[in-house]
């Protein structure tokens, strides 16, 4: 199957020197293994091996933390594959907030990591349009 929902975590940093250093190997000391992220101004997003773990590492260091479901597609990377994907989204009317992508663990083929308003409707529209073929 080429959808997934994941949690996806989101920690408050500060925009300084070793600061993505610090929390990254925070994380590979508890075995976290990062599988996708995202930093932009004083925020970080991330898909992780051991959601739950992550949150408590972070939150006993005293980090500002949240937890989200995302949305996850695995699929070949090829032209105009995201444009397909957000047209078919925005005409039933479902919101995009954010998009990052990553590789597939076997680094085979892409994976877009989606903050959608409605993810269930999302999966169903995107499956009936053969959209995550992988």
């Amino acid at each position: 199957m080429n959808f997934e929902t994941e949690t996806q975590i989101s920690v408050s940093i500060e925009n300084k020197l070793g600061q993505l250093a610090e929390i990254s190997e925070l994380l590979t000391e508890n075995n976290i293994h990062i599988q996708a992220i995202s930093t932009i101004g004083d925020e970080m997003r991330f898909i992780c091996s051991k959601p739950d773990t992550a949150l408590k590492v972070l939150k006993n260091l005293g980090y500002k933390t949240s937890q989200a479901e995302v949305f996850s597609i695995k699929l070949q990377d090829s032209q105009g594959r995201l444009s397909s994907i957000a047209q078919t989204l925005a005409r039933s009317n479902i919101n995009i907030d954010y998009v990052y992508a990553t590789t597939t663990e076997n680094k085979s083929s892409a994976k877009l990591i989606l903050k959608v308003s409605n993810i269930p409707m999302a999966r169903n529209i995107l499956e009936q349009e053969d959209l995550g073929a992988a």
